[in-house]
């Protein structure tokens, strides 16, 4: 299950497919809790014109990790992970300085 953006102040609970593991860093988590934030307030109120139908809201969570990529060392299946808003490669010139807000890859801005 998931919270699906539909529209402005449109939200839904709707099922949705199990991601799987598709590049060798990634780390599948099972949402046990999961947080409304400012972020998500902005998507329901329609102030964020990029999102789509079906984005998936709730970025701010926890859960147990149910798979993980081959070079993934620092967690296993079982473990219980917190889920930061802020994703980031690792490897970029921002990330490499610990601006992982800053991150190239994963937050690019063509601003």
């Amino acid at each position: 299950m998931a919270l699906k953006y539909h529209g402005k102040k449109d939200l839904r609970v709707e099922e949705s497919p199990v991601p799987l593991v598709t590049q060798p860093t990634d780390c599948v988590v099972r949402v046990t809790a999961s947080t409304v934030c400012g972020s998500d307030l902005h998507l329901y109120h329609g102030l964020i014109p990029d999102t789509r139908k079906g984005d998936i809201l709730g970025h701010e969570s926890i859960g147990i990790v149910d798979e993980v990529g081959p070079l993934v060392t620092k967690f296993k299946k079982g473990d219980r992970v917190v889920i930061s808003a802020v994703i980031a490669c690792g490897n970029c010139e921002y990330c490499l300085r610990k601006e992982w807000s800053c991150c190239e890859t994963t937050n690019p801005n063509k601003v």
